[in-house]
């Protein structure tokens, strides 16, 4: 069941976007950020290609890990 979950944020990873986002980072890491408070973010999220469990990310873990015990 967890594989459903991995295979859906797999398939929402645009590389041009990580590339952006990696970008930035760097430009932290190597001191030159020019801004005043750095704060990533991705420009294009990526709407989820499943319908993902509802509730807090911790009963949502459990509920997945449960299931691929079984």
């Amino acid at each position: 069941m967890i594989e459903r979950y991995l295979d859906d944020l797999e398939n929402r990873i645009n590389p041009e976007v990580e590339d952006q986002l990696q970008t930035e980072w760097e430009a932290f890491t190597n001191g030159t950020f020019g801004g005043d408070i750095f704060s990533p973010k991705r420009i294009v999220q990526s709407p989820p290609g499943i319908e993902w469990p509802n509730g807090s990310l911790l009963s949502n873990l459990q509920i997945i890990l449960d299931s691929s015990a079984l």
